[in-house]
């Protein structure tokens, strides 16, 4: 559909095509505190990121929090909530955390895409977009 060639205005973006490209792009840059809104079965970005500072954002849901601490994951780095979020909740996580990248699929308007643009922009944080995760739930 459409809504996935829609480009965003935004030069703090980055496009990669999966979870763990993403966690080598923050490398790079020089991420210090990314924010994984990118859920609970992609976390094999984890080992990449040794000794950073990752917050995920995952739906408050047992197994969800399970996987994150499984992956190393510290407890008080998982957000678990239920959305939609707002770009004001977004910008206030970002703020509430230090947060210096968010790391978001291609989710479009139903996955509150748009909102986490906003709110990186708002904040002017660099964005990290997967474009193709792998589907790991399709297994």
């Amino acid at each position: 559909d459409l809504e996935h060639v829609v480009t965003v205005d935004y030069e703090r973006i980055k496009t990669v095509a999966s979870v763990e490209d993403g966690a080598r792009e923050i490398l790079a840059l020089g991420i210090k505190r990314p924010l994984f809104t990118t859920g609970s079965k992609d976390l094999g970005f984890t080992n990449i990121l040794k000794g950073r500072d990752l917050f995920v954002r995952v739906l408050p849901y047992e197994d969800s929090v399970r996987a994150c601490l499984d992956a190393g994951v510290r407890r008080q780095h998982i957000i678990a909530m239920q959305g939609p979020f707002s770009a004001e909740l977004n910008i206030a996580l970002i703020r509430q955390y230090g947060i210096d990248c968010l790391v978001t699929k291609r989710t479009g308007r139903a996955g509150g895409f748009y909102e986490k643009i906003e709110a990186a922009r708002e904040c002017g944080i660099w964005v990290v977009v997967v474009e193709n995760s792998k589907m790991t739930e399709m297994k």
